[in-house]
């Protein structure tokens, strides 16, 4: 992703929704009522254009034995709360 690992973890909060989550080292758990949703996190080198320098995080997201509903659902809140507007 695009996005530095504070950029990441600001927008993760905002996507547990009130949900309970934990934050420890590399892992962002959050805890729905149907099951854990696990999100490993790395920051990786800056890709470079030129002089332009821009962040990047590696992000795997782990459903568990989430039911595919709440799946699909969760998987629409990730995008849109990670959602860059472009142009």
């Amino acid at each position: 992703m695009g996005l530095t690992v504070e950029e990441f973890l600001r927008g993760a909060r905002k996507l547990a929704e009130g949900a309970p989550f934990e934050s420890s080292g590399d892992e962002f758990r959050i805890h729905l009522a149907e099951g854990d949703v696990r999100i490993h996190f790395q920051a990786r080198p800056p890709r470079r254009l030129g002089t332009l320098q821009l962040p990047v995080t590696r992000v795997e997201i782990d459903l568990g034995d989430l039911p595919e509903t709440q799946r699909c659902r969760f998987l629409q809140r990730f995008h849109l709360h990670f959602q860059r507007g472009g142009g």
